[in-house]
């Protein structure tokens, strides 16, 4: 969790992991001059909301983050708070959701997908009105957040968006806000990349491939749930890593799954329409949320045992690598 506590009267709790989560909190700075920020994985929203419930915030927005039970039960014993939370939020597996009066989450709105910023902009529009909104570099802004953020990118060859977020993973959270909080306030130009922004990308570029190569060298094959399933373990750049994998695979696997340690989560990623990773995610946890080729959970006391699947998925793999490896020795030999 990262917390800029400066005493306003409104706060930003949003998605650290991503720019759509990244995305809202640059408008928001924007628009309103300054504003606290918290940045949070979605198990960490109940903590998050811990910590801005006894503040004198007048407006508490939540941004690109699903409500989970523990932190819809905390709102629900909490009409205060619950009368300051408005929330912006585009995953399918939370619509049910929606009958809480707190949580408002549009996957599609008038035939386009949405996200976290897209939703909050709307919002800003309507009801802080400022020229910031309008010009060409927020808009375009805007859009390369929403298409990479919902793939929409690939489709379109949209690389810029894939770009803005290759430079996200080089700054870092606070650095990206900083940077793009000032251009969104002063740049009324068409958004673009300076020299040096170009050549970093694409010296990052390079590394991506290299560590995707490495992943599919890596790629575990297993199956889960009925489903055949690529397990990698990585911890950087989940949705470049579990799409590409899932596009090169997509025949044989259904899904990839990536553990990551340090953020302590499974990703489900896929490029088939066949499967439905938002309600499979469901079924295996509680605290999963995401969309039909996206999904998340945290690794807990209740998914832990895809860990142990995993685990013997990889002696299994080793003992059928030695077998292998004897009988080509046993051929040689002859």
């Amino acid at each position: 969790m990262y917390q800029k506590i400066n005493g306003n009267d409104k706060v930003i709790v949003s998605h650290i992991a991503d720019i759509d989560g990244m995305g809202s909190v640059c408008l928001a700075n924007a628009v309103f001059g300054d504003i606290d920020v918290i940045l949070v994985e979605v198990p960490e929203l109940r903590k998050a909301l811990e910590v801005v419930q006894n503040k004198n915030y007048k407006k508490i927005f939540i941004t690109d983050l699903a409500f989970r039970d523990d932190s819809i039960n905390l709102v629900m014993n909490d009409e205060t708070l619950k009368e300051k939370i408005i929330h912006f939020d585009h995953h399918t597996s939370e619509v049910s959701n929606n009958m809480h009066s707190f949580i408002n989450a549009i996957p599609v709105k008038d035939g386009i997908k949405t996200c976290g910023t897209t939703l909050f902009c709307e919002y800003l529009k309507e009801f802080y009105p400022s020229p910031v909104l309008e010009t060409k570099y927020t808009k375009e802004f805007i859009e390369l957040v929403r298409s990479y953020d919902t793939w929409d990118w690939k489709e379109e060859n949209n690389t810029k968006a894939r770009d803005l977020t290759t430079l996200f993973t080089i700054m870092g959270y606070e650095e990206f806000i900083k940077k793009y909080s000032k251009e969104i306030l002063n740049n009324k130009e068409h958004f673009s990349f300076n020299e040096t922004e170009q050549l970093v990308i694409r010296n990052k570029d390079i590394d991506i491939e290299e560590y995707i190569s490495q992943c599919d060298k890596n790629l575990i094959r297993m199956n889960l749930m009925g489903r055949n399933v690529g397990v990698s373990i990585s911890e950087n750049y989940r949705s470049d890593v579990g799409n590409r994998l899932s596009e090169k695979h997509k025949d044989e696997l259904e899904f990839i799954l990536i553990v990551n340690f340090m953020r302590n989560s499974f990703s489900l990623r896929t490029v088939r329409d066949d499967i439905d990773l938002g309600k499979l995610a469901k079924i295996i946890s509680s605290k999963a949320g995401g969309q039909k080729k996206a999904a998340g959970m945290p690794i807990e006391k209740d998914t832990i045992w895809i860990l142990e699947k995993i685990n013997k998925a990889i002696v299994k793999n080793e003992e059928q690598d030695i077998i292998a490896k004897s009988l080509v020795l046993k051929k040689t030999n002859k």
